[in-house]
């Protein structure tokens, strides 16, 4: 059976909201992004400087079988930039956050997802399936990124930042080795 997501990104759609009214919310705009591949939209984040970043993962990339997506759009949709990241193994997106501040040299995107690969922009692989972690800045060029895992299979499933400026991952292991 074909996958019914396929060349399916995400819609983004803005929606006017009355809180003062019964009225039902109008949909203001809508965009669909992708590729000629398969495309499925993990997260969305208020970008730095107005707009969106959308984080998904894709296989229409450079490097692999699935790659991370990052699509930084304006307020009404229109992509201002897009980033893949990746290696030749697959790479699963789940979370992004803007980090930093509007003013702040060190302001950016972090996403977070798992990954196979141990090439292309992913270094540091434990064996089989680790966390990845990569920190963008806000262009979508990549400052640093770091795999946690052991030997065996991790799975990313969600993320936030700290108090103190930190990043927590959490998700699924079957390691007792290495980062675990």
């Amino acid at each position: 059976m074909k996958n019914v997501a396929k060349n399916i990104f995400f819609v983004l759609a803005s929606i006017f909201l009355s809180l003062t009214s019964n009225a039902q919310p109008a949909i203001e705009w809508a965009k669909c992004y992708g590729h000629t591949g398969d495309d499925l939209a993990a997260d969305i984040q208020k970008a730095f400087g107005g707009g969106y970043v959308v984080l998904g993962t894709t296989d229409s990339c450079q490097y692999g079988a699935g790659d991370f997506w990052l699509v930084k759009t304006d307020d009404t949709g229109a992509i201002v930039w897009t980033e893949c990241y990746g290696g030749t193994g697959a790479d699963n997106a789940v979370s992004v956050m803007s980090v930093g501040g509007e003013t702040t040299v060190d302001s950016g995107y972090v996403m977070v997802g798992s990954t196979t690969s141990n090439d292309g922009n992913v270094t540091g692989n434990h064996g089989q399936s680790d966390f990845w972690v990569i920190k963008a800045d806000v262009n979508g060029n990549v400052v640093w990124q770091k795999t946690l895992g052991g030997s065996a299979g991790e799975q990313a499933r969600t993320a936030t930042t700290t108090n103190d400026g930190g990043i927590v991952v959490a998700g699924n292991t079957y390691s007792n080795d290495g980062d675990v």
